[in-house]
């Protein structure tokens, strides 16, 4: 219970330097009168002011200075909580604020903000919303309890029944209700994952003890049918490389005839050139009496000696002539035949390739088997056998620690129902018979949640 004694002022609004001192625990009630502007409200005024820091009425802080003076504005109250004195003191320019228990003044090394929490919260258990409404009723600034906002009536009413610890206590609770929920919803998760991939194991597990009793014989059979295949395959490749090679060493001179031929057909066109040549010569002596240079008359001896002579020629390249159109005929004939056999070798080297391709194709298709085979092997089942027990045991820890953190967080929901509106504070405002047995309860409760909490 707080008993106001004394309270003092200078400075302060239309106060001059003379303070002005009111003794309020002379009489259990005293009365204040005085014609408007004599400074009724004042004191009002200098009780908020010195207490939290602000005025009861709207004014703002420059204004609480006397105007005249400008300074040395300071506010004195003495009050008793309990059987310990208290005096706060309070003053702008210069800024001043001290708390006094029993005459010494409370430690002031945290800063302004901390220093009225502590006259607030440990020494009035007041905020300035709970004493206007409680303890100082202006005409002009009260708000009746039913209008205000219902955060601001549950603000009051804890104060005024000391009661605000529980919902201090809540919103402690409601962190660690949120933690809870996100530590359960991770759990699950791990759970889930690790559920699954069990069921995952498992199957595979299954798969492969299947596949070892069933398809070993089956696969053993396919190597068998591969190696015999590729013997086939061998015998055939060595025999057509054998074709090839001694097809090769006979097209050997292929390079030879080609260049015969060459030769042939050059001398056939130097013939065909002479034959051209002789037979205008030979025309020409024939047609012709006089010479076309000299225009004199060509002797018929001389004549009858060139066409003699060029229609010997004649017969000469054209003897020539056939005997190297056979000549040219036989080369054609041997390059065509070479030609044929580089065809054949051509053709026989691309079933070799695709008889090379089937062969490694077998060899895959055989080291594939025997990857499988390898997969189905005792020591790899035995590891996954390993592995199964090893994710099992984790499924249980996890579902351990599931069913650890949801007992956590039921205790914590029970503890938010106590201690939310309807539960201690319903108990506390309305059922005061039950208020001892129910705080107990609630505080045994409460005390399971922190041990569990700190176990943890």
């Amino acid at each position: 219970m707080i008993i106001f004694k004394k309270i003092r002022w200078k400075n302060f609004l239309s106060t001059g330097n003379t303070p002005i001192e009111v003794d309020l625990n002379k009489s259990p009630t005293s009365l204040i009168i005085g014609s408007n502007g004599s400074g009724k409200s004042t004191l009002l005024d200098a009780v908020c002011f010195v207490l939290f820091n602000r005025p009861f009425r709207i004014i703002k802080k420059e204004q609480i200075v006397n105007t005249i003076n400008n300074g040395d504005c300071v506010v004195e109250i003495d009050f008793n909580v309990g059987r310990k004195t208290y005096q706060v003191r309070r003053g702008i320019k210069p800024n001043l604020f001290e708390i006094y228990c029993d005459g010494e003044l409370l430690n002031q090394e945290a800063n302004t903000v901390d220093y009225q929490k502590v006259l607030e919260q440990n020494i009035m258990k007041l905020n300035y919303r709970s004493f206007v409404q409680v303890i100082i009723l202006g005409s002009s600034s009260y708000e009746p309890f039913m209008k205000m906002k219902a955060r601001y009536r549950r603000d009051v009413v804890e104060e005024i029944l000391d009661i605000k610890v529980f919902t201090q206590m809540d919103l402690i609770l409601r962190d660690q209700q949120s933690l809870l929920t996100k530590n359960i919803t991770e759990v699950r998760h791990r759970y889930d994952l690790l559920d699954k991939e069990i069921e995952l194991q498992s199957n595979h597990l299954n798969t492969l003890e299947t596949r070892q009793n069933q398809d070993k014989d089956y696969k053993l059979e396919l190597l068998q049918k591969n190696d015999e295949n590729a013997k086939k395959l061998r015998a055939d490749i060595e025999e057509l490389e054998n074709t090839i090679k001694n097809t090769e060493t006979s097209v050997q001179d292929k390079e030879k005839a080609e260049k015969k031929l060459r030769q042939l057909e050059k001398i056939q066109t130097k013939i065909e050139q002479n034959l051209s040549t002789h037979k205008k010569a030979l025309e020409f002596f024939e047609d012709n009496d006089n010479c076309p240079t000299c225009t004199q008359k060509l002797q018929a001896e001389f004549r009858g000696e060139k066409i003699a002579y060029e229609k010997g020629k004649l017969t000469t390249l054209n003897d020539g002539m056939k005997d190297l159109v056979q000549e040219i005929t036989k080369a054609e004939e041997q390059v065509t035949a070479y030609t044929n056999l580089s065809n054949k070798i051509r053709d026989m080297n691309i079933d070799l390739a695709k008889l090379n391709t089937s062969l490694d194709g077998i060899y895959d298709h055989t080291t594939r088997i025997n990857k499988e085979l390898e997969s189905l092997s005792e020591e790899d089942i035995d590891k996954l056998k390993l592995e199964v027990k090893d994710l099992k045991e984790k499924l249980v820890e996890t579902t351990k620690e599931l069913e650890k953190i949801t007992e956590e967080k039921k205790y914590v929901d029970v503890a938010r129902e106590i201690l939310n509106d309807t539960g201690a504070k319903s108990i506390l405002i309305f059922s005061p018979s039950l208020k001892l047995s129910y705080l107990n309860t609630s505080l045994y409760l409460l005390l399971i949640v922190s041990l569990n909490s700190s176990s943890k």
